[in-house]
C-alpha cells in the first residue's frame, strides 16, 4: 500500500512541491510529478488562524481529498464549523464545496452495511454558497454537483441557467476545460 504523508508548512514563504511514486509492479520504476510552487502567506489575524485550525487535520485532509466520508466525524465537524462560521472566506468556500459535494451523493458504509442517501437541500445550500468563491477542480465539482441536484429535483430551468453561468464564468480558464466540456454537452442534449 502506498504511503501518504501529510505535511504542514511551518512558516510563510514559497515552497516547491513534487510527488514521487514508486511502482508496485516494478518497484524500481519511479514516477515523479511536475514541480509546483506554493506561496504560503502569513496569517493576518485571529479569524484566519481559527479558519486554518478548523481545516487542518488528518480527517479534514482525507475528507477534502475524497470529497466525503461519513466516518470522518471529527473532520466533518471542523469543516462544517468552518463553512458555517466563515462562509464567505476562501477556506470557508472550499469547506462549503466539500460538504455540498459530499451530501449530493450516497455514502456506502461497508462496515455497518448501510447507505446514507443524499441530502439535496443541505447540499444545495453549501454548493450555492461555495460556487462563486472556488476555482479549478472545486468550481467544476461544485457547479456540476449543483446542476445534478437541480436535475434530480426536476428544476431544469435552474439547472440550465446554472450551467450557462458556469460556462460563461470559466470559459477562458484552462483549469475548467473538462467541466466546461461536460456542461456544454448537457446543454447541447437539451436542444
Amino acid at each position: 500500500m502506498a504511503e501518504i504523508k501529510y505535511f504542514a508548512f511551518p512558516d510563510s514563504g514559497i515552497y516547491k512541491i513534487k510527488a514521487v511514486y514508486h511502482g508496485l509492479v516494478c518497484p524500481s520504476k519511479v514516477i515523479e510529478s511536475n514541480i509546483i510552487e506554493v506561496k504560503i502567506r502569513a496569517l493576518k489575524n485571529k479569524e484566519e488562524e481559527e479558519q486554518v485550525n478548523l481545516i487542518k487535520g488528518e480527517e479534514q485532509a482525507l475528507f477534502l481529498l475524497f470529497e466525503g466520508g461519513d466516518h470522518l466525524v471529527n473532520g466533518i465537524k471542523n469543516i462544517t464549523g468552518l463553512a458555517e462560521k466563515y462562509p464567505n472566506t476562501v477556506l470557508g468556500a472550499y469547506a462549503n464545496a466539500s460538504l455540498g459535494i459530499h451530501l449530493s451523493k450516497d455514502f456506502k458504509d461497508l462496515i455497518q452495511n448501510k447507505i446514507r442517501k443524499p441530502d439535496i437541500d443541505s447540499s444545495n445550500k453549501y454548493l450555492s454558497t461555495a460556487k462563486d468563491n472556488v476555482m479549478g477542480h472545486w468550481a467544476n465539482s461544485s457547479y456540476l454537483a449543483l446542476a445534478r441536484n437541480y436535475d434530480k429535483s426536476g428544476i431544469k430551468e435552474k439547472r440550465t441557467n446554472l450551467l450557462n453561468e458556469f460556462v460563461e464564468k470559466f470559459k477562458d480558464d484552462d483549469k475548467n476545460i473538462d467541466g466546461i466540456r461536460v456542461a456544454k454537452k448537457i446543454l447541447q442534449e437539451e436542444l
